[in-house]
C-alpha cells in the first residue's frame, strides 16, 4: 500500500506517466496479496475489497 500511496502523491502532483503505472502496478500486487492471505484472513471482505481494488484503480 506504501507503493501505491507514494505514486498517487506524484501523480496527482503532476500526472506522471510512470507514477499512473507504478500505482497499477501496487494495486494489482494488494489484490494478489489478498487473494493469497484469504485463506487465513476468515474475513468475507477480502473478496469485497479485492473487487473494489480491481474496479477502482482507474483516474479520471
Amino acid at each position: 500500500m506504501r507503493l501505491f500511496r507514494l505514486n498517487e502523491a506524484i501523480l496527482l502532483a503532476n500526472q506522471n506517466l510512470e507514477a499512473l503505472h507504478q500505482a497499477r502496478v501496487a494495486l494489482r500486487r494488494l489484490r494478489s496479496a489478498i487473494t493469497l492471505l484469504k485463506p487465513i484472513l476468515r474475513d468475507t471482505r477480502a473478496d469485497h475489497l479485492a473487487q473494489r481494488l480491481k474496479t477502482n484503480h482507474t483516474i479520471d
